[in-house]
C-alpha cells in the first residue's frame, strides 16, 4: 500500500532468512491465494527462495498480483476454477498465509491435487469457531462457556441460558469483524440486533455468544512439524479504550512471569494438539486471568497479520517461519531452533478521521532510526481516512524491535509521537 518500501517485504540485515536463495526451489511452482497486503511479504520469500508464484484473487488489483510471477483473476471460492488452475499450472504446493477465509480452500485445493496440505476437518476447526470450541471442549481446555446460534431465537435463549455480560462473534470471520459485547442489556431487540451483526459477517449466516473473560490479552506464535507444536513468541495486548476488542499494541515477549508464560506456552499447545494441527505457522489468542491462568480465545493455523511472522516473530526469536513453511510443504525437514529472545513491539498508529491521506513527510527518517523495522500505511494518497472499527479498519503500524520489551516500546512510542502524518480535508 502506499509509503512502503518493497526491499523491506522481504527482511533485510538479521532478520532475513540466512538460507534463501533462488536456486533452493528453482523450478517449481507455488499456487498462492490470497493477494492482499499481508500476503505480498510471503511472496516475495517464495520468489527468494526460486519458486514460481502464481498468485490467485478475485479482486482486480489484488497487491500480490504485482509482486508475483504471474497474477491469475479468479473468485476463492471456485475451488473447481483453483483445481483446474493448479493443474494447468502442475505446480508442486498450494499455500496462503495471514489469512483465515482461505485456510480451508487451500486445504481443498491441496487435497484434490494431491498435495501437501491441511486435513479438510481440521482446516474447518480452526476457522469456525463453533467447530473449534467444540474440540476445545471435548480436551478439557479452559474456554468461555458459548453457544452456536443460528437464528435471533435460538441467540435469546443463549442469552438468557449464559446470562450477562457476553461477547456476540461472527461463526467464521477474521479481523474482529461483528464482534460485539451485550453488558447490561438483554432485550431481544438488543439481542437480535447483536446476532444480525455477526451473523451477517460470517458466511455461513452463524453466530456464537461466549461468557466474557477477564484478563490481559496475549497472542502466541508456533510452528508445528509432525504434530509436535512449539511455541517461538508470546505477546500481551493493549486494545483501543473504545474498542475492547481491536489491538492497539503488541508487545514481545509479554509482561508475565516465567511460569505464566510456562503455563501459556503448555496451553497453546495442548491447544494445537486438540486440534489436530499436524504442520505450519499458528496462532492463538489468550486471556490471562488473575490468577495467571490462560483461557483460549480462538486460535489459527496460519500466521497472525500485521506481518507477524515475516517480521516479528524472527526478530524475537531467530526462528523464520515462512521459509520453514514453504520447505514442509514440498516435503523437506524442518528444525525449530530458537536462536535467541528479543523484544519487538506491533503498534498500531492512528490517523485524523475524515481527511484525506497523503504520506509522511519524515518516512525516511524515521525508518532509519535504530530499532525501526517497519513503517506501513493502509491508505494511499489521497484516500480519505475512515474510522476504526475492527482490525482491517485500523489506519497503520509500526513495528519495532529491541534488547528486550522495553526498548522496543520506547522506540515504538517515539515514532508514534514524531511521525509527521500530512492530512488534507
Amino acid at each position: 500500500m502506499s509509503e512502503i518500501d518493497t526491499s523491506l517485504d522481504v527482511p533485510a540485515g538479521p532478520l532475513r532468512p540466512a538460507a534463501l536463495d533462488h536456486s533452493e526451489f528453482r523450478g517449481k511452482r507455488l499456487l498462492f491465494l490470497p493477494g492482499g497486503q499481508w500476503q505480498v511479504p510471503v511472496i516475495r520469500i517464495a520468489r527468494a527462495m526460486g519458486f514460481h508464484v502464481v498468485c490467485a484473487d478475485g479482486t482486480p488489483h489484488a497487491p500480490g498480483f504485482e509482486v508475483a510471477d504471474e497474477a491469475v483473476r479468479i473468485p476463492l471460492q471456485d475451488i473447481d476454477g483453483l483445481v483446474e488452475l493448479g493443474r494447468s499450472r502442475g505446480v508442486h504446493a498450494v499455500m496462503t498465509e495471514q489469512t483465515d477465509f482461505a485456510v480451508p480452500i487451500v486445504a481443498r485445493v491441496a487435497e484434490r491435487l494431491g498435495l501437501r496440505g491441511l486435513p479438510v476437518p481440521v482446516a474447518d476447526a480452526v476457522t469456525n469457531k463453533g467447530l473449534m470450541r467444540q474440540r476445545a471442549e471435548a480436551a478439557g481446555i479452559p474456554q468461555p462457556r458459548f453457544r452456536v446460534c443460528r437464528s435471533a431465537e435460538e441467540a435469546r435463549a443463549a442469552v438468557k441460558d449464559l446470562g450477562l455480560p457476553l461477547f456476540y462473534k461472527p461463526l467464521d470471520a477474521q479481523s474482529s469483524r461483528g464482534v460485539g459485547r451485550l453488558v447490561v442489556d438483554a432485550e431481544p431487540l438488543h439481542v437480535d440486533g447483536a446476532f444480525a451483526t455477526a451473523a451477517a459477517c460470517s458466511s455461513t449466516g452463524g453466530a456464537i455468544f461466549e461468557t466474557c473473560l477477564t484478563g490481559i490479552e496475549c497472542t502466541v506464535e508456533g510452528f508445528v512439524v509432525d504434530g509436535e507444536p512449539h511455541t517461538l513468541a508470546i505477546s500481551d495486548k493493549e486494545h483501543f479504550p473504545n474498542l475492547p476488542g481491536v489491538a492497539k499494541t503488541l508487545t514481545y515477549p509479554a509482561a508475565f512471569p516465567r511460569e505464566v508464560l510456562d503455563r501459556i506456552a503448555r496451553a497453546s499447545e495442548a491447544t494445537v494438539r486438540a486440534m489436530g494441527i499436524p504442520f505450519g505457522i499458528t496462532h492463538a489468542e489468550f486471556m490471562v486471568d488473575a490468577d495467571g491462568l490462560p483461557w483460549l480465545v480462538e486460535i489459527a493455523a496460519r500466521g497472525g497479520g500485521s506481518r507477524i511472522p515475516t517480521h516479528i516473530v524472527p526478530a524475537v526469536c531467530g526462528f523464520h517461519p515462512t521459509p520453514a513453511l514453504l520447505r514442509l510443504l514440498m516435503g523437506r525437514e524442518v528444525t525449530v531452533q530458537r536462536a535467541h529472545t528479543r523484544g519487538a513491539e506491533l503498534r498500531f498508529l492512528t490517523f485524523s478521521a475524515g481527511k484525506r491521506f497523503e504520506g509522511f513527510s519524515n518516512l525516511w527518517e524515521m525508518r532509519n532510526l535504530p530499532g525501526v523495522i517497519e513503517i506501513f500505511s493502509n491508505y494511499l494518497p489521497g484516500e480519505r481516512i475512515g474510522g476504526i472499527e475492527d482490525d482491517r479498519s485500523r489506519h497503520g503500524f509500526v513495528i519495532t524491535a529491541g534488547a528486550g520489551r522495553d526498548e522496543a516500546r520506547a522506540v515504538a512510542q517515539h515514532v508514534e509521537q514524531s511521525l509527521h502524518i500530512v492530512v488534507k480535508d
